[in-house]
This record gives structure tokens, C-alpha cells and sequence, in this order.
């Protein structure tokens, strides 16, 4: 049995409408992905009270893998971010079985930096 759980989008945005300033929520994109949520959207009902990141990434019938061992688009997701101003911090979540050593997760790292740098230059040279 979960120990903490929310649900879907609908309970995260009737929280925020209940209790305004004083729910913060964690974007954890496993939980997120297992509860069948769309994570971009999963973000958007956050909104403001979004103040810390889980971060993993999937591919079809995998979860909880290093960032940028799957298909997450991290670029699109650090670019929704920022444009909705947030601010708070993120960790690279995986199960121990879920990574081989060090290197991977400094790999893991250097992608989600690379990823957050492609996402400014985006948004400071936008298309159209």
C-alpha cells in the first residue's frame, strides 16, 4: 500500500484550488509514469507549487532508468519548466538495480545539464 499518494492530475489541481499556498508538490517521473499520468500535463497542474524533481527516464516496458538510457524528452519537459518559472531542485532517483556504478550516474548527470542547456537555447532562439 502506498504511503503517500495523490493520484491523477484531477486530485493534484483540486489540492492546489483547496489549499493554495500551502500544498508543494515533488514531480516524481516514475510514480508519475506508473500512475498513467502524462507527465507534461502532470507538471502543468503543478504549476507553482511544483518545487522539487524525481528524475528518471523510460522507454516501452521500462521505468526507472538513467536519464538518457530511454526515450523521456528531457529537453521538452526543463524548457516547460522554466517557462513556468520554477526554481526548486532535482535528483536523479533510481533503484539500486536500475544503474551499473558512478559512471553511469555521472553520465546521467552530464545528459540532464546537456539537456537543460539545449532547453534555454530554445527558448531564447524560438522558431516562427
Amino acid at each position: 500500500m502506498a504511503r503517500c499518494k495523490c493520484g491523477g492530475i484531477d486530485n493534484i489541481l483540486q489540492m492546489r484550488r483547496l489549499l493554495g499556498d500551502e500544498v508543494h508538490f515533488t514531480l516524481d517521473l516514475k510514480q508519475a509514469l506508473r500512475s498513467g499520468a502524462n507527465l507534461f500535463e502532470m507538471a502543468r497542474a503543478m504549476g507553482p507549487a511544483l518545487c522539487h524533481l524525481h528524475l528518471s527516464d523510460h522507454a516501452p516496458g521500462r521505468d526507472c532508468l538513467a536519464p538518457g538510457r530511454g526515450e523521456f524528452d528531457f529537453v521538452r519537459l526543463f524548457a516547460q519548466l522554466a517557462a513556468g518559472g520554477y526554481g526548486g531542485d532535482a535528483v536523479i532517483e533510481l533503484y539500486r538495480d536500475n544503474f551499473g556504478d558512478l559512471a553511469e550516474l555521472c553520465g546521467a548527470a552530464g545528459y540532464l545539464r546537456r539537456c537543460e542547456r539545449q532547453a534555454a537555447a530554445d527558448m531564447s532562439n524560438p522558431v516562427g
